[in-house]
């Protein structure tokens, strides 16, 4: 797989949208491939995260490293077990992209998306497995935090079928995270049918919209803390103005 390389600005770019701890003064770089791998090919390693970048480069990152010295000591054991891994000091890029952008970049809390599903499919997507690693990651990081599904479906069929639809929509992606080591206790399962769409079914002139009901066919993530109170780490659903309820 093959590795490039990118000029200053657009490093200020990625790093500026990407989803990293604030906290985070190093990130260790573990690979960065042509096209996408499971978080589960990193075997001997935790809390690793995915993002793509502008070349569609696909990187898998771990942060949170505030001490150089441990930062090294990560890529040297994801090195031992045969990954190009390397030490990134975010401050340098920081300092960098001030100088060259005129600003310093602001490094977000790592974010990810809620899940989305085929016409009258219950089969996680690739890119929903994506984001359920992601969450898998966090949840395994942060043992207080535990998890919300609220699933969802489009107005085509019954009530009857749709609350079921929307079931097995939930257990899906439940028994992934439960396969993969979350406690089923940690993870909460809601389920709404047709009853909670954000976008519209039908347009005004009553057309069917496969684009609206796409966002209907859904899987809502949340991340809650101990005391009830929602993170934000999970990315909100932007629904087009043109298509909202």
């Amino acid at each position: 797989m093959r590795k490039r390389t990118f000029p200053l600005l657009f490093l200020c770019l990625f790093f500026s949208l990407s989803a990293f701890s604030q906290s985070s003064d190093y990130i260790v770089q573990v690979a960065a491939f042509d096209t996408p791998v499971s978080i589960d090919y990193f075997k001997g390693l935790s809390g690793i995260y995915y993002v793509k970048d502008h070349n569609d480069i696909h990187k898998y990152l771990i942060s949170g490293f505030t001490d150089e010295a441990a930062a090294a000591a990560t890529a040297k054991k994801a090195t031992a077990l045969g990954y190009n891994a390397r030490v990134i000091n975010m401050d340098r890029i920081r300092n960098a992209c001030s100088l060259a952008c005129g600003m310093a970049p602001k490094v977000d809390l790592s974010k990810i998306r809620s899940i989305f599903f085929d016409f009258d499919r219950s089969a996680l997507r690739y890119e929903s497995k994506r984001q359920l690693d992601q969450l898998y990651t966090i949840l395994s990081n942060n043992p207080e935090y535990h998890s919300e599904l609220n699933a969802h479906t489009d107005a085509k069929g019954s009530l009857e079928y749709n609350e079921a639809l929307s079931r097995r929509r939930a257990n899906a992606a439940k028994k992934y995270l439960e396969n993969k080591g979350i406690a089923s206790n940690r993870i909460k399962v809601s389920t709404f049918g047709e009853n909670a769409p954000i976008a519209k079914n039908e347009l005004e002139n009553g057309r069917d919209t496969e684009e609206g009901r796409q966002y209907n066919r859904r899987v809502e993530l949340k991340i809650v803390k101990t005391n009830g109170q929602l993170t934000e780490l999970v990315e909100e659903i932007e629904v087009p103005a043109s298509l909202r309820q």
